[in-house]
Order: C-alpha cells, then sequence, then structure tokens
C-alpha cells in the first residue's frame, strides 16, 4: 500500500486531490452566496459543500479516479504488479484504498480550516464520517468499472450514462435512491442531512444511524467490487497488455 501511495504522490494526483477538495469546498461556499448576501453560515457552508459533493461529485471524482487507473493500464502497469504477486482483487482494492485515504485526509485537513476560521468545530467529525462514507461508495463503483473497461473515455462514458440514467430513475422514484443513488440531491438521505445540519451541535447525535447506513452501503459496493474484480481476472490481465 505505501509503494501505491508513493506513486499515487509523485504522479501528481495526491496534489490533484487536495486541489480537488478545495474546489469542492469553495465552490460550495459559492454555491450559498446568492442564497445568503449577508454572508454564509457555518453550518451553511458545510451544506453547500456536501451538495457540490452530492451533485458534482460522481462526475468530478469519477474522472479524477478512472484517469489513474486506467493510466495503469494504457501504460502496461500491470505486468508490474503481477510481478509483486498482486492480482486484480489486490489491484482494486489498492486503488480504491489510496484514493479514498487521499480525498478524505484532503477533506478533513480543509474543513478543519473552515471550522478554525469559523470557530466552530461541531460539524466537523460528523460531516468528516459523512463525507469519508461518501468518497468510499463512490470509489468503489469508479474503480470497479474502470478495471472492467480499461480505457478512461470508453470507462468514463458508460458511467455517464449509467449516471445520466440513475438520475432521471431516482427524479421518478425517490424510492429507489438508497439502492442506485444513495447520496443523490433528491433522496431522502440528503434531505435529512441538511436537515440535521441546523442543529450543528447534535449533528452527529441526530446523524448517528444514518452515517452507520451509508458505511454499510459503501462496504457493499466495495465487496461486490471486489467481487466483480475476482470473476474478472482475465478481462484485467487481456486490459493490462493492450
Amino acid at each position: 500500500m505505501m509503494l501505491e501511495l508513493k506513486r499515487f504522490a509523485k504522479s501528481g494526483y495526491l496534489a490533484v486531490a487536495f486541489g480537488l477538495t478545495v474546489l469542492f469546498i469553495v465552490g460550495g461556499y459559492g454555491w450559498q452566496m446568492p442564497a445568503h448576501p449577508d454572508g454564509v453560515g457555518y453550518a451553511t457552508c458545510f451544506e453547500g459543500a456536501y451538495t457540490v459533493y452530492c451533485q458534482f461529485g460522481q462526475l468530478i471524482l469519477s474522472a479524477f479516479a478512472m484517469h489513474y487507473v486506467t493510466g495503469d493500464f494504457a501504460k502496461n502497469h500491470v505486468l508490474f504488479y503481477g510481478e509483486l504477486g498482486i492480482g486484480s482483487p489486490g489491484f482494486y482494492l489498492r486503488k480504491v484504498g489510496v484514493m479514498a485515504a487521499s480525498l478524505v485526509a484532503a477533506y478533513a485537513f480543509c474543513s478543519l480550516v473552515v471550522c478554525a476560521l469559523y470557530g466552530d468545530f461541531t460539524l466537523w467529525a460528523g460531516m468528516l464520517l459523512q463525507i469519508s462514507a461518501l468518497i468510499a461508495a463512490y470509489l468503489s463503483v469508479f474503480c470497479c468499472v474502470s478495471q472492467l473497461i480499461g480505457k478512461f473515455v470508453n470507462a468514463y462514458f458508460i458511467y455517464l450514462v449509467w449516471w445520466l440514467g440513475a438520475s432521471v430513475a431516482v427524479a421518478g422514484n425517490t424510492s429507489l435512491a438508497p439502492l442506485i443513488q444513495h447520496f443523490d440531491q433528491n433522496g431522502d438521505l440528503y434531505s435529512e442531512t441538511i436537515r440535521h445540519m441546523q442543529d450543528a451541535g447534535s449533528f452527529l447525535a441526530n446523524q448517528g444511524q444514518a452515517i452507520a447506513g451509508c458505511f454499510v452501503y459503501a462496504a457493499a459496493l466495495l465487496a461486490v467490487g471486489t467481487l466483480i474484480s475476482l470473476c474478472a481476472r482475465r478481462r484485467f490481465l487481456s486490459n493490462g497488455v493492450q
């Protein structure tokens, strides 16, 4: 895992992870400014950032993750993993683990800065857990699709079609959100999270059960992705020698 982290950092992806996190938080702040011309408050700032993660995270983070994963196929690095005794599931779990750790660390640091600026840390732990589950769930899917397809443009296009179809389905029937778009802005989880943010001091207590459900959802996606990766070992090798 440390070797993967070094490669991730040396390739510039770690800096990109921090840059995207800053973009999400600043973008969330800007998102709220028109509705709050007198100033964006503490809870409102976190609300804006969470909205950006939910609404645009799947489009932006998918491109980031897929570019990183498919880069190893394009450069035939799969052979290098094979020499280290790392198979398809190990490759998948390392990619998810390194990117998740980097993005979560970036959010933890950036959100801590936001809390320090406002002089209020009541939302930090709860939102860190919620965003961590969101990132883990997203990456479990992104990396699985990337590993199966092997080429960035094709993987991103296929995921984009899925995302659009799932978004339309959830817009028509919100009961589908917990299964296919767990963090979608039209789902109950999003509205519940925003509502609990208004009582920042009790956010973690009120949101605890929902956060636990988010981690269960992320773990289920990771397990499915690992199983698919295990079953698609030949596909993994063929993508790696193209």
